[in-house]
């Protein structure tokens, strides 16, 4: 073989190496968007779960407290009865001080 015909060979494969990287760049760029478009899909969706369960666990959490709260509020309330009620037995009994049978208990 000739060294004009060997350098053309050489050409010729080089030519064809340089259109197979710049197909296989075309192909990684457009599979690196395919990948980060879907990697930002992905982030998204997982977001948007953890928010659900911070939501989901926030109400929860609301309704625990309300709960908690409503309780409190009960016994409370029925604190000041019991109070009130105490109040007016030592009105009645005369006194301001708690009677002795009352202390013991």
């Amino acid at each position: 073989m000739k060294l004009k015909d060997e350098t053309d060979l050489l050409r010729e494969t080089n030519r064809q190496l340089l259109e197979q990287n710049e197909q296989c760049a075309h192909q990684f760029e457009s599979l690196q968007s395919e990948f980060t478009r879907e990697m930002a899909r992905l982030k998204l969706a997982h977001n948007e779960v953890i928010t659900g369960m911070k939501t989901t666990r926030g109400v929860e959490i609301t309704e625990i407290y309300r709960a908690h709260a409503s309780e409190m509020a009960r016994l409370h309330h029925a604190h000041l009865e019991a109070l009130a009620r105490q109040s007016l037995a030592f009105a009645d009994a005369g006194t301001t001080r708690m009677p002795k049978e009352l202390r013991a208990a």
